[in-house]
């Protein structure tokens, strides 16, 4: 089930200056800028620098379009519960980019982000329970517990991850 097309849902996250720098520069086409001021961050473990990285790699922006790598960047932003991660990431389990597809594993993530603010995410969550039984809807829903109760206590959500 292909649930949305990548170009859609792909959402930065741009809270810092350095962000906001990277994604001036990518909206000028100027990905090698975005790219250095996304890099160093994101080694840093800076979720905002990983997530925007994630979207060029999962674009194939300034850089060879690489899912694998999109995924890694997005599950790392998302353990500290950045929304935009967590919906990025469950677009990709969604449609099975880099990862093998998983509806559970993207309602889990889709819930996540519509608890944390994202509205489309709630509306693709809806979507995503039409093609699922009622066990694989409790079960995701109980990840998406999980995701949730980490992000609340201020803990990276290696739990969550774990299944993700």
């Amino acid at each position: 089930m292909k649930c949305c097309r990548l170009s859609e849902l792909m959402q930065f996250s741009l809270n810092s200056s350095e962000s906001q720098e990277g994604y001036a520069a990518w909206k000028e086409m100027k990905y090698s800028v975005a790219i250095s001021k996304w890099n160093p961050l994101s080694r840093q473990n800076n979720s905002e620098a990983q997530n925007n990285l994630g979207v060029l790699y999962a674009g194939g922006f300034g850089v060879r379009q690489d899912y694998k790598a999109a995924v890694d960047y997005f599950k790392s932003a998302s353990k500290t519960g950045l929304p935009s991660a967590q919906i990025n990431l469950a677009v990709m389990y969604c449609n099975g980019f880099g990862v093998e597809q998983s509806n559970e594993l993207a309602l889990a993530w889709y819930s996540a982000a519509a608890a944390n603010g994202i509205a489309v995410a709630g509306h693709r969550r809806d979507i995503v329970t039409n093609y699922m039984k009622s066990a694989e809807i409790c079960a995701a829903q109980h990840l998406a517990t999980q995701i949730m109760a980490c992000n609340d206590a201020g803990h990276e959500c290696e739990c969550a991850l774990r299944y993700g």
